[in-house]
């Protein structure tokens, strides 16, 4: 919890009254292991289980999302190329997230 309250952007849902369950661990999500899932218990006793970067307000992208953002660039660009066509702009919205990808794909 330590870890994920350092980080930019990290906020809890309804505020300080929630914890990580400990026993619940990080687990792979979808089972193939592309993102992952923790249980956060609130003060009233209930528990959710969400991905955890849903648990950051504006996530930054991880190193794989800048391959894969440059990978699916390649191919946009390649497919644009091969039907004569050709970008006249690129937009993205105000999201960090949003920007990067755009960013790494261009």
């Amino acid at each position: 919890e330590a870890a994920l309250h350092a980080l930019p952007n990290y906020t809890w849902p309804a505020g300080e009254q929630c914890r990580l369950e400990k026993n619940y661990g990080l687990q792979p999500r979808p089972p193939e292991g592309k993102d992952c899932t923790v249980e956060v218990l609130q003060a009233d006793s209930q528990r959710f289980v969400t991905k955890l970067h849903h648990l950051l307000l504006d996530p930054l992208l991880t190193d794989c999302s800048k391959r894969q953002s440059e990978e699916a660039g390649q191919a946009l660009l390649h497919f644009l190329s091969k039907h004569g066509m050709r970008l006249h702009l690129i937009a993205s919205s105000t999201l960090l997230r949003a920007i990067q990808t755009a960013y790494h794909m261009f």
